[in-house]
């Protein structure tokens, strides 16, 4: 330091730039700095005092309502799940609607097709406002859980009833007369339809055996809907594992 220009500048640690002091600048003199310039030292400054932060309060999602003690004994005896019975509990008219099915047909089955298959299909209507009474309603039921309609048939046929009622037994059996029942031509189709995708039968074979609904589904669209899923998922299996 002492054998530098007179004119240099040092800078201080937090405390700013000096320059020593031209006046007092001897040979073995003592050192004197004077400052030229400031600098803003943030070391000293208190830090901001934390503003307090209001509590948060989290409240958890409401669940569905416990059910009573009856509600639960009346599903028990009828071997309906809490799942399928809260619904059949609190859609007003279904618990009457589901007990004048019985005793002929199986109650978790009546349960499960009134739950999943009939209240959504109302949509605004009541129980009061359907076309077709709870024994019809039995009638189909049984027909698809004794394995003389499939579930999909059933469905059609519920879809029938809504708009007009009737008998599932006559519906049932008029929507098989229309149904595409031929072997040959449904063969013809599940080859086509499995020509179309070389690519989705590559995989499939690769052991994506999730593939096998993609082609079923593609076949009953070109039999709009008539050919029976059974025979048609039967077809495609045997197509596919050639």
């Amino acid at each position: 330091v002492l054998n530098d220009p007179p004119e240099t500048r040092y800078q201080f640690t937090r405390l700013g730039y000096f320059w020593r002091d031209p006046d007092l600048l001897q040979p073995g003199g003592p050192l004197v700095f004077n400052r030229i310039a400031q600098l803003k030292n943030t070391w000293s400054k208190p830090e901001p005092e934390a503003r307090p932060q209001p509590a948060r309060v989290v409240v958890p999602p409401a669940g569905p309502p416990d059910l009573c003690k009856a509600d639960r004994a009346w599903l028990t005896q009828h071997g309906i799940p809490e799942a399928a019975g809260r619904p059949l509990l609190g859609a007003p008219g279904a618990r009457a609607f589901f007990e004048a099915t019985m005793p002929a047909a199986s109650a978790p089955a009546t349960a499960s097709w009134i739950v999943n298959q009939l209240l959504p299909a109302m949509k605004d209507r009541s129980f009061g406002d359907l076309p077709f009474s709870a024994r019809t309603f039995e009638k189909l039921v049984n027909l698809v859980a004794t394995g003389q309609a499939s579930a999909h048939q059933g469905r059609t046929v519920l879809a029938a009833m809504l708009r007009g009622g009737g008998d599932p037994e006559k519906l049932l059996a008029a929507r098989k007369a229309s149904m595409l029942d031929d072997v040959a031509v449904l063969r013809t189709m599940v080859a086509d339809v499995v020509a179309a995708y070389p690519d989705k039968v590559s995989a499939y074979r690769a052991g994506k055996q999730g593939l096998l609904g993609f082609f079923v589904g593609q076949v009953m669209k070109a039999a709009r809907g008539s050919a029976p899923p059974r025979t048609v998922r039967q077809l495609v299996a045997e197509q596919l594992d050639q």
